[in-house]
């Protein structure tokens, strides 16, 4: 099951290099002024306030363990993440990256108050995948889970594997793939936050 209560399914293909089952992740591509009140991106953006034109793409993910929404504004790339939802919050973390010619400077992590429903932290970061990837898999407890590019956003990612609260850090384990699911990189991505 994905965070949402929706069926987990699996990848269109299989992934090269990828030896644990493979859960895709949803994706959703939003419209900054389309949005009902009750909405993720909605609340992403009444959470960040930051004036974004109406046209302006507003990716929401669904994962296994967390959801998040990712949007750019004039000031640069904004996020919301949650894990468990918890009475009365939406969120449980914000992050907020600076972009230079379109690429962010650092991953922007996030481990502060993310948890999944048996209490384990949760990192997310973003990546801003190759060109040529279709696919993009991080290597969890047990599974690999499974994210597609959205609109031209860099890839909003979590992981409850690796995550070292006391450290303030999360290494995720990454592979990217083609549209034919043959293997492109693999790489760990060690993470701290910025500051």
């Amino acid at each position: 099951m994905l965070a949402d209560g929706s069926r987990a399914l699996q990848p269109h293909v299989e992934l090269e290099g990828v030896s644990q089952p493979a859960v895709s992740t949803t994706a959703g591509v939003r419209h900054a002024r389309t949005q009902p009140a009750a909405s993720l991106a909605a609340s992403c953006l009444r959470a960040h306030s930051p004036a974004v034109p109406a046209g302006r793409a507003i990716v929401e993910r669904v994962g296994v363990d967390g959801t998040s929404v990712t949007f750019a504004s004039a000031s640069g790339l904004h996020g919301c993440d949650d894990g468990l939802r918890e009475a009365g919050r939406r969120w449980c973390g914000i992050a907020f990256g600076i972009l230079r010619r379109g690429r962010l400077d650092d991953p922007r992590l996030d481990i502060a108050a993310c948890r999944t429903a048996s209490g384990e932290p949760i990192g997310f970061v973003w990546i801003t995948a190759g060109t040529e990837t279709r696919y993009v898999a991080v290597a969890q407890d047990g599974y690999a889970e499974v994210y597609e590019p959205a609109g031209s956003l860099p890839i909003r990612i979590s992981t409850s594997a690796g995550v070292e609260v006391d450290g303030s850090r999360a290494t995720f384990r990454i592979s990217e793939h083609d549209a034919r699911g043959r293997l492109l990189r693999r790489y760990e991505l060690d993470a701290v936050p910025a500051g």
